[in-house]
């Protein structure tokens, strides 16, 4: 993910180097060899993030609730076996699940925001303008929306943290900034802003 990585070559250039591209020895030799090292562990808060993705995104493909509920305990249930630390923490993000889903649901019943797309990959070139140097720039976008008419770029993030703890920092997250040009991009027509 484009965004991830600059943040974490941006904090550590070893991280970075770990995370995305060195090769495990063993692996070393195939031509489909994943890049990076993953860690066998994931923080508690990570996970339940990553269960609660999956859980908004099978709710806004089928619009049933109950799909919410069940997404959520899938990707928990694969967490959980992907890394073993996470053991001790099912009956908690069991019950972390049932409330953060119900939240969600409860805050945009009756939503006026129109679906154009969900969990939105993309591989774009980024191109100097002075010497024509191409990279490319990849991620997700969580949900891209229509709300008044106004296509947006809607990320979602779940947090431990207060609204006057967390926004501060993620005020000038350029992850966003990314996904708002990638919006753009991707809907040439359209001027997607920040939601």
């Amino acid at each position: 993910n484009g965004g991830n990585a600059l943040e974490d070559f941006q904090a550590c250039q070893r991280h970075y180097y770990y995370g995305y591209e060195l090769i495990h020895p063993t692996r070393a030799g195939s031509p489909d060899a994943p890049r990076g090292v993953e860690s066998v562990h994931k923080a508690y808060p990570l996970a339940v993030g990553t269960a609660f993705h999956a859980a908004c995104e099978k709710y806004e493909a089928t619009g049933d609730p109950d799909t919410m509920f069940t997404g959520f305990q899938a990707s928990w249930e694969a967490e959980r076996l992907r890394y073993p630390t996470l053991e001790d923490f099912s009956e908690d993000a069991e019950v972390l699940g049932r409330k953060i889903c119900l939240a969600y649901l409860t805050e945009f019943r009756g939503s006026t925001l129109e679906q154009v797309a969900t969990e939105a990959e993309f591989e774009l070139p980024l191109v100097d303008p002075v010497d024509g140097a191409e990279w490319r720039y990849s991620g997700k976008i969580d949900r891209i929306v229509r709300y008044s008419g106004m296509l947006c770029v809607l990320e979602r993030k779940s947090t431990s943290s207060t609204p006057a703890q967390y926004f501060p920092q993620y005020t000038l997250d350029r992850k966003c900034t990314g996904y708002v040009w990638a919006s753009q991009q991707l809907f040439p027509d359209l001027k997607p802003n920040a939601f």
